[in-house]
């Protein structure tokens, strides 16, 4: 289904429908290359936080990653929960406040958000190790107190759009999929087989639960036929919406679908 923005109801009515679909387990993804080694839920430090009207709390932490200290936000709404949550990644060019807005206004409606702070490097390394960091912030999330683990999305732009799916297909806890200007194949884009393992059009026809796949009619970086490619090759139950804006996806109107789409999948607290 593709087309520009849809009324909300239209939205709402769909991911009604959608959440309740199950799944099998997918055998595309190279799993040994993916293997990570097994850790205890990572504890997070807090840095500061800063409390935000109607009682949303903003922490900035970092906890235990692949290589490293990660940073990020978590933002918390009022009330012990148990809420539902959002992991987000953010484009090449972007930080963990690309999303914060976006977070807080979840947070005013009773969702917790985690914003992983990802520097970007062209490598298949690093790509790698900024999957183990969200695998890993993905265990912060569902071992944080306040948050129903069951009730999990992830929402990922450009190269972060790539890791969601890898998610689905290694660990399968998200409930759902916000994939925002994503890249099909990393190997071409970059001509660089060392991407192959990052090339979400072989790998998303296996991630079986709701996919929102948000497309810019005048993306700079991704062409049609790429859009088109990456959504194709989803399975159902998906969306596809185009929005008149370029990559960097600075369109208030997709941020409304996003957070109408997130929260009928998710429910409030």
């Amino acid at each position: 289904m593709s087309g520009r923005r849809p009324r909300i109801a239209t939205l709402a009515a769909l991911v009604v429908t959608l959440v309740s679909c199950g799944g099998r387990t997918p055998t595309a993804v190279d799993s040994a290359y993916f293997d990570r080694p097994t850790a205890s839920p990572p504890q997070p430090a807090i840095r500061y936080e800063d409390e935000q009207p109607g009682g949303v709390v903003v922490q900035s932490i970092t906890y235990p990653g692949s290589t490293g200290d990660v940073g990020a936000f978590l933002v918390l709404p009022p009330g012990a929960g148990p809420h539902p949550a959002v992991l987000y990644l953010h484009e090449g060019r972007g930080s963990k406040y690309s999303f914060l807005d976006e977070a807080v206004r979840l947070a005013g409606s009773g969702v917790v958000a985690l914003l992983v702070d990802a520097p970007y490097a062209r490598t298949a390394d690093h790509y790698r190790s900024v999957l183990f960091d969200l695998w890993i912030g993905l265990d912060l999330l569902a071992t944080t107190p306040q948050v129903d683990p069951k009730r999990i999305a992830y929402v990922g732009h450009s190269w972060g759009a790539a890791f969601g799916p890898l998610l689905a297909v290694l660990d399968g806890r998200p409930v759902g999929y916000v994939l925002i200007a994503g890249v099909p194949s990393f190997s071409e884009f970059f001509d660089d087989e060392s991407f192959a393992p990052f090339d979400t059009a072989d790998y998303i026809g296996e991630v079986t639960r709701p996919v929102f796949l948000q497309v810019a009619a005048d993306d700079e970086a991704i062409t049609r036929e790429m859009s088109d490619r990456l959504s194709g090759a989803a399975s159902e139950p998906k969306q596809t919406v185009t929005y008149d804006t370029t990559h960097s996806f600075d369109d208030t109107g997709a941020a409304a679908d996003r957070i109408d789409w997130l929260l009928n999948l998710l429910g409030r607290s």
